[in-house]
């Protein structure tokens, strides 16, 4: 079975969670599971690790996912750690169980060793549109203009000083 690993740090700030299905839009089930491998190494190095591991699955098309999440409360170094990964296919209906290979991708150090940023298209599938928050592009009147270049005089004269001192020196 082929699946892919993804860092979604980036998507971390909307706190964006799975919800429905990419591939069918129907509600997934949620449940905690045992942490990977790649979380023992953050618990030794971290201060005050939390770590959540979930399990998310489609009981209508089989589609399956394992989400973990690390952080350090302490030292937020690394911040957080959000990292997914998704099978490529679903979960063998032939199979007796069918139960995805939770142990197996937990256990698989090179699973999550190193993760691709998650593509734009992924994260449309998988969270649906997240609205990008940016400045209103206004026209500066001459005031605000005039108040932005006294405020970096501070800073802009020595180094015009500088430039002088160097082309006539």
């Amino acid at each position: 079975m082929k699946t892919a690993c993804y860092d979604i740090i980036s998507l971390h700030k909307n706190n964006l969670a799975l919800k429905t299905c990419p591939a069918c839009q129907a509600d997934l089930h949620h449940r905690e599971v045992d942490h990977s491998k790649a979380s023992d190494e953050f618990c030794r190095t971290a201060s005050m690790p939390v770590i959540s591991t979930d399990l998310i699955t489609c009981s209508h098309c089989n589609w399956w996912a394992v989400r973990e999440q690390r952080e350090d409360r302490d030292l937020y170094y690394p911040p957080v750690d959000d990292v997914i990964i998704l099978a490529a296919g679903k979960i063998d209906t032939d199979q007796p169980e069918h139960h995805p290979p939770v142990e197996k991708i937990l256990s698989d150090q090179a699973s999550w060793a190193n993760p691709d940023p998650i593509p734009s298209t992924q994260a449309v599938q998988l969270f649906g549109t997240v609205q990008m928050l940016l400045p209103a592009i206004t026209r500066s009147s001459s005031i605000d203009i005039w108040n932005k270049l006294k405020s970096a005089a501070p800073v802009l004269l020595p180094v015009l000083f500088i430039i002088l001192v160097a082309i006539f020196y």
